[in-house]
């Protein structure tokens, strides 16, 4: 048996509350885009071969001290760090790069990194980079490539990035995102209809910062009143669920409970990729700027066109042919009708085998055993996603199951512990803690959870001395063995 730790929100087949999902950290369960979870679970699933145990950090790794005893535990009980990484190489990240950076050379087990880039303008141009990106991304791709072999990036962009910080070029591979390949290497796509016209099931997508992103909502909202747009931050999960303002957002764009997509209920939000794919295939166009957006379309078998702002989406979409244009700003006009007769699917599909073998040799040159394309190998691990009840889409309470999503919503505020932190009903509960004394606690932690899932199955109160026993065994389990102390005698008194 090999075990794995591997960089991922959680395990694709747990089912998580949107609720739970939202409040699991102090982003998400999926960090702070839920894009996340597309690529995690995708690497996940290639290496769920018989034989091996993947854990997830539940992202905990990058945002703790990488101190010696916790390396000293990795090395202990894991045989390999899997990293799968989006936009690593960015200023925002560079903190977490660090940590992972000073964790990853403490390490003696290999380390692999999966789909990793760098977030440059869209013409890839790196004046804007800062020295404080480039030291922290050559310290981690060195630390990176003294336990494997190449490390993974998803682009061509991101190579000539890191062969300009003198990372050798032969130990850069360019794999795309490792998503795509979920769907085997013969996966196609064709057009579902023959015009987008205004009545088409559009589903549109963008980051709320993008410039032009104002404009583009407005367009599509007006132009297409069956379109939908799908939103990927934490923060849009907490506007659908709680209400609560995204503020200093440029206007336009979905950020208030009165923009027209909110009260027209044509907002959408996945916290978990299968319910996400499922919703896509009934769409006739995905189109935006959110480059995982576009992969969780096409996936489903509905054709893309990625807006490409940046050097992160663009480098992506041309390794992998997804139709694109290359747009800074998203407030130029937009046709869709013409856009989705121009698509050209066939580069895509002639793209995906050659692409395929790429990631799987990616994955042989670093000694990871895998099973992508090999559906008899995964048959297990999509049962078992095929069985999980995965919550479906969230949308604002303005539809026809607006007063179920909201009492949903109210029950699970509504638990025996009023404070969010404490809520364990229906709560994540992360499989590995770097923080050792709530490593020690998860077993206990789990098993509370399961006894009140238990009550409110039941829907009667918990048994008291189940408390009483999980609670002292509790302080037992932090406190150790406790010897009799012997008490220093008081002044004035006399001891035996």
């Amino acid at each position: 048996m090999s075990r794995i730790l591997i960089r991922a929100g959680k395990r694709p087949d747990a089912v998580v509350t949107p609720e739970a999902s939202l409040a699991a950290s102090r982003w998400s369960v999926f960090g702070r885009n839920s894009g996340n979870l597309l690529f995690s679970n995708s690497v996940t699933r290639a290496l769920s071969v018989p034989g091996a145990e993947l854990v997830p950090d539940s992202l905990a790794l990058e945002r703790t001290a990488p101190t010696p005893a916790l390396a000293a535990r990795i090395d202990e009980e894991f045989d390999a760090l899997v990293l799968p990484l989006a936009n690593a190489f960015r200023p925002d990240f560079v903190g977490a790069l660090t940590r992972l950076t000073r964790l990853i050379e403490r390490l003696s087990i290999p380390v692999v990194v999966v789909g990793a880039g760098a977030q440059l303008p869209v013409d890839g141009s790196v004046r804007s980079v800062g020295d404080d990106v480039k030291d922290a991304t050559r310290a981690f791709v060195t630390a990176v490539l003294d336990r494997s072999a190449s490390i993974g990036v998803r682009g061509a962009i991101t190579k000539r990035f890191l062969t300009d910080l003198g990372i050798p070029a032969g130990s850069v591979d360019v794999i795309g995102c490792p998503s795509i390949f979920d769907a085997g290497p013969s996966f196609t796509v064709r057009r579902k209809a023959d015009a987008i016209t205004r009545d088409s099931a559009v589903a549109f997508n963008t980051a709320l910062a993008n410039p032009g992103a104002g404009a583009f909502v407005r367009r599509i909202t007006d132009a297409y009143p069956r379109s939908v747009f799908i939103g990927q931050s934490n923060l849009e999960l907490e506007l659908l669920l709680w209400g609560t303002p995204i503020t200093g957002q440029q206007a336009g764009v979905p950020a208030t409970t009165d923009h027209p997509l909110w009260t027209g209920d044509r907002l959408r939000f996945f916290v978990d990729p299968r319910s996400w794919i499922r919703y896509l295939a009934g769409r006739d166009l995905s189109v935006g700027a959110r480059i995982h957006g576009n992969v969780a379309a096409l996936l489903a078998g509905t054709p893309a066109v990625v807006l490409a702002a940046d050097s992160r989406t663009l480098e992506l979409a041309d390794h992998h042919a997804i139709p694109y244009r290359v747009m800074p700003r998203l407030d130029a006009d937009l046709d869709l009708d013409r856009l989705h007769d121009e698509i050209d699917l066939d580069a895509f599909n002639r793209l995906v085998p050659e692409n395929f073998d790429r990631y799987c040799a990616f994955l042989d040159r670093n000694g990871l055993a895998h099973a992508a394309g090999d559906a008899a190998a995964t048959a297990r691990f999509d049962a078992r996603m095929a069985a999980a009840p995965f919550p479906g889409p969230v949308g604002p309470p303005t539809g026809p199951d607006g007063v179920r999503e909201l009492l949903d919503r109210l029950r699970w505020l509504r638990q025996t512990n009023p404070t969010p932190d404490v809520r364990t009903s229906d709560a994540y509960t992360p499989p590995f803690s770097p923080d050792p004394v709530a490593a020690a606690l998860q077993p206990l932690v789990a098993r509370i959870a399961e006894l009140e899932r238990a009550r409110d199955r039941r829907r009667r109160a918990l048994d008291p001395k189940a408390w009483a026993r999980l609670a002292g065994r509790a302080v037992q389990h932090v406190r150790g063995p406790v010897a009799p102390a012997t008490q220093p005698a008081r002044p004035g008194t006399r001891t035996a």
